[in-house]
């Protein structure tokens, strides 16, 4: 019977735990031999408030259940332990011989059976086939070595999973696994990118191999399972900033900038456990159209560009996301605008971007000291706009980047767009710049404070 169909295996493996074919089927072999065993009793204590021949039916029954009982029990030890096959052959020839002679004393009982003690010819055979199961089940394994091919012919251990690993490529696309349940649910993921498929695989399977045997600690308080401290602390210059301090001592954020007093800084940090527990992480590879409400409850919209720069915004705000997101796809249609670049009050360059009824949708939001600066900046935006994403940055967001020395960088993004915490340092590649990002998304939220 192939293992898929066989339900005893499946049961043993559902109700008990994990193991092989012959682990579970000696488990149900030792299980109907003991109740068995239980049940023979409890009929011949029966019997024993009987008078005469009604005496001889249940004490038949007692003795025929009690004595298979014995012999399954026994059996089934033999057919659990990974021994020699030798030893089990023995063993299933003594379970027959103990058999028959059970079949021998149904034949005679109770007409044939001349004492009380039995007759010494089934008895002794029975003894025997007993004899040799106890000497299967406990001398035959130490005195005959198992060889190692008998362990790799065992059945792998295999529990009926509801979930599936996925491997697959992220957006950035670099290499990732995750576990899905059969409801769909992610249930667990790598956490990081791998730069190929082979170490994506290789992390997966480190998780497959140790996690069924992971002993589980329970923490009560959040900051004791992170790995990394908030310091806040008084620069030379007298401001007060913070930095993400790994526990392997490596700085993983910090602040960017500093501040007037202890609980500008202090609230600056609560703002970035508050957002790095939700925030989206994002790559600006074909700009972004970002879409978010500011302080005064309205939504507007700026162009960023693959740096994370601000190339163009709306100038006005809309009194509703769906408002703002129209201006949005009126700015895409490039073909029905014209863009005018001209020099304002202060000598300085800058274009706007107007559509047929000369109204105003777009502006550069800045100056340019030469005209030159302003028509670039005319075609970066027609580079990006018609292609970029729509942001709508309600958590926040890691903004994941190539600065101008082409390395990469990271920078927490509040919901307003404001850089409230960044990586501090370049990284020689994207997934090294991840694994960061990673980190803080990990720790930020329940990282506790450390004060100097």
């Amino acid at each position: 019977m192939a293992e898929s169909d066989n339900s005893l295996v499946r049961s043993y493996r559902k109700y008990i735990g994990p193991g092989t074919p012959n682990e579970a089927i000696g488990y149900w072999i030792f299980a109907v031999g003991a109740i068995l065993g239980v049940l023979g009793i409890l009929i011949y204590v029966y019997s024993t408030t009987l008078d005469g021949a009604d005496v001889f039916g249940p004490r038949e029954i007692a003795a025929v259940m009690t004595s298979v009982g014995l012999l399954l029990l026994l059996l089934g030890v033999v057919v659990r332990l990974p021994t020699h096959k030798m030893v089990t052959r023995i063993g299933f020839l003594g379970a027959v011989i103990a058999a028959v002679a059970v079949l021998w004393f149904v034949t005679i009982y109770p007409d044939d059976w001349p004492t009380p003690e039995g007759d010494p010819q089934v008895v002794s055979l029975y003894a025997v086939g007993a004899a040799i199961l106890v000497i299967s089940a406990i001398i035959l394994p130490a005195l005959i070595r198992t060889p190692e091919d008998v362990f790799e012919e065992l059945a792998p251990v295999k529990m009926e999973s509801k979930a599936t690993f996925e491997l697959f490529r992220d957006r950035a696309d670099e290499h990732r696994w995750r576990l899905r349940h059969d409801n769909g649910n992610i249930i667990g993921s790598s956490g990081e990118g791998y730069s190929s498929k082979q170490k994506a695989k290789q992390g997966m399977e480190s998780v497959r191999k140790n996690l069924p045997g992971a002993s589980v600690v329970e923490i009560t308080r959040p900051e004791d399972a992170a790995q990394a401290t908030f310091e806040v602390y008084e620069d030379n210059a007298g401001e007060h900033r913070w930095r993400l301090r790994h526990d392997n001592s490596n700085i993983i954020a910090d602040s960017g900038e500093g501040y007037a007093d202890r609980s500008g800084v202090e609230d600056a940090v609560e703002r970035v456990r508050s957002y790095a527990a939700t925030a989206d992480t994002l790559t600006l590879e074909n700009g972004a159209f970002d879409l978010y409400e500011d302080n005064a409850g309205e939504w507007r919209w700026r162009l960023l560009a693959r740096n994370g720069r601000i190339i163009a915004d709306g100038g006005e705000g809309y009194a509703s996301r769906a408002n703002g997101q129209r201006a949005i796809e009126t700015v895409r249609r490039l073909d029905d605008h014209e863009f005018e670049v001209y020099e304002d009050e202060e000598d300085r360059w800058r274009w706007r971007l107007v559509a047929g009824n000369n109204e105003i949708i777009a502006d550069s939001g800045q100056g340019y000291s030469e005209e030159r600066g302003a028509r670039r900046g005319v075609e970066r935006v027609e580079e990006l706009a018609p292609v970029a994403d729509t942001l709508t940055m309600e958590t926040g967001a890691f903004d994941l980047y190539k600065d101008k020395a082409d390395k990469w960088r990271w920078r927490l993004l509040a919901a307003n767009g404001e850089i409230i915490a960044d990586s501090g340092e370049g990284y020689s590649s994207r997934s090294k710049a991840t694994q960061g990002l990673m980190s803080v998304y990990r720790n930020a939220p329940i990282a506790p404070i450390a004060r100097k």
